[in-house]
């Protein structure tokens, strides 16, 4: 006659394990903040300082992108464009997002925040895209955004600039395009002292 004993102990462990398994926890959005100006600059002067960014760099960026409005959705047609292999690429066939719960709602996938950053490369795994409209965090992964992008260009504000955008080295945005950012783009460092 078998001894019950290793059954046993494997119905205990088994039953350890799901005691103890924690379902991923699912970031939802807060409810939009009303926050004024000087606060914004406040935040974003703080959080770039944090991470060794000029903060004139930062709010010129967030200006541009924003004009400094922490509530502002962009590129609301991001996961149709290119027929819609944006969001099929990006969104659909990034690992990263294949656990996120809002994978298969298109309209998600946009730009948002002070820094209008791109739902599919600044979403984390279980977060609602939606995030990205708290001012805190956006400005966080923002200003690391930006440090990312002037590291890229060695230093150079004007590529820097067409990096974020997405018109960096390789890319085949034309040379209207190119002009059109690069006016804003100077108009803003010399408001900011930096031109």
């Amino acid at each position: 006659m078998r001894s019950a004993a290793p059954m046993l102990a494997l119905m205990g462990i088994a039953s350890i394990a799901v005691l103890t398994w924690k379902k991923p926890q699912l970031r939802y959005p807060s409810a939009p903040r009303r926050i004024g100006r000087q606060d914004v600059l406040a935040l974003i002067t703080r959080e770039a300082a944090a991470v060794g960014l000029d903060p004139r760099i930062a709010v010129a960026f967030a200006e541009l992108e924003s004009r400094l409005d922490p509530n502002a959705m962009g590129d609301a047609g991001w996961a149709e464009k290119n027929h819609g292999d944006n969001y099929r690429r990006h969104v659909l066939g990034n690992s990263r997002l294949a656990s996120n719960p809002w994978r298969n709602v298109p309209s998600l996938w946009r730009a948002y925040g002070l820094f209008q950053l791109l739902a599919p490369f600044h979403v984390h795994e279980n977060e609602h895209p939606h995030v990205l409209l708290d001012p805190l965090l956006n400005t966080q992964r923002g200003v690391r955004a930006v440090r990312a992008v002037l590291e890229k260009s060695g230093g150079n504000l004007h590529e820097a600039r067409r990096r974020y955008v997405g018109c960096g080295p390789g890319t085949t945005c034309s040379a209207d395009v190119l002009g059109r950012i690069d006016s804003a783009w100077a108009q803003s460092l010399h408001r900011w002292g930096l031109a």
